[in-house]
């Protein structure tokens, strides 16, 4: 990696006339990884120049950035010619809009760097972030690399979200991770992959919701025993915006008026078949996604009541589980789903 460094002594002998003389010098030969970045983009064009900017701006040049236009109708295709006009770096893919899920597979489909990660168009990137990422892969023989982020509020104000301090876990504790500890996103955009790690592994296109969950987890699922560094350094800033999918409750819902998230969690269990701890952990966050987003849909009676029943369904395993919130919290929050069912 870029930070590897194979020092070797260089030692030369020049002879004039019947002096002689040593020169040494100590050269540091390094190896400078192509880092791909894979940025999905749905109408997006009025943060879409922030997020480029962030990226084509930043200290380590190595880049190989792979745009992909999922069908917009605003000026974001636009905006992508134009970057791609002036940076050779850029690489624009325009295809019908087939959600965020296959923007993304269609940038793996051409991506050639050995690092790998994502970043979405009305985000950005902390300044220095490659340089960063570079130098901490280079700390070991890491494969994945997790960082922390900045959630910025729409005022601008931020602040730090993920772990306080490093620390390395092997990839079968950071999936259990996901599904209990808030600290760690499941999303793939604080997080950087060897490419030969995710060669074969895609994003599911059926899935509206935590689709990168599902992708990340199937990484983690190929190689349990292996050795992932969970930084404290921030390198992603994800910004609040009102616009987005996330704050849309009618989006939440798919055609039977589940919530997208359970389908994405229960295609996440699918990886880990009898795995009685797995089904614990993805139970009891089926139960929390549920509770988190239950009062989205309080206008709407019949499906604040359906889900809620579900999750009180699903409230044993919650009960259960013994990773995350303290017993006592859980009970709380298994009471309160009681008077959404009677409202």
């Amino acid at each position: 990696m870029s930070s590897i460094r194979d020092r070797n002594l260089i030692s030369y002998t020049l002879h004039e006339g019947c002096g002689m003389l040593h020169a040494w010098s100590d050269v540091e030969i390094m190896h400078v990884p192509l880092i791909t970045v894979i940025v999905p983009v749905y109408n997006t064009s009025p943060w879409l120049r922030r997020c480029l900017d962030s990226i084509v701006s930043q200290t380590y040049t190595n880049l190989e950035i792979i745009c992909v236009n999922d069908g917009s109708t605003d000026e974001s295709g636009a905006i992508l010619d134009e970057y791609a006009a002036r940076d050779s770096r850029i690489k624009v893919i325009h295809q019908k809009n087939a959600g965020v899920s296959a923007a993304r597979n269609a940038g793996l489909d051409v991506a050639t760097g050995e690092l790998v990660t994502f970043v979405d168009g009305d985000d950005t990137y902390v300044d220095g972030a490659m340089s960063q990422v570079v130098d901490l892969f280079s700390q070991g023989n890491y494969r994945m690399v997790v960082t922390a982020y900045r959630w910025v509020e729409t005022d601008g104000s931020s602040f730090h979200r993920g772990m306080p301090a490093s620390e390395i876990c092997s990839a079968r504790s950071l999936q259990e991770r996901m599904l209990y500890d808030s600290r760690i996103m499941g999303s793939v955009c604080n997080k950087f992959f060897k490419r030969k790690l995710i060669e074969a592994i895609w994003f599911d296109e059926s899935l509206k919701y935590c689709e990168d969950m599902h992708f990340v987890s199937q990484v983690l699922q190929r190689v349990p025993e292996m050795q992932v560094l969970i930084s404290s350094t921030a390198t992603y800033e994800y910004h609040a915006n009102a616009a987005s999918a996330i704050h849309d409750a009618s989006r939440m819902l798919d055609s039977h008026g589940n919530l997208h998230y359970l389908n994405a969690l229960d295609a996440i269990l699918n990886l880990y078949p009898k795995d009685w701890q797995m089904w614990l952990l993805v139970r009891s966050g089926q139960f929390r996604l549920i509770e988190e987003n239950l009062e989205l849909f309080w206008s709407k009676t019949n499906v604040m009541r359906r889900l809620a029943c579900k999750a009180l369904r699903l409230s044993p395993a919650y009960l259960l589980c013994r990773k995350g919130n303290p017993l006592r919290h859980r009970m709380s929050n298994v009471a309160k789903i009681w008077k959404y069912c009677v409202k």
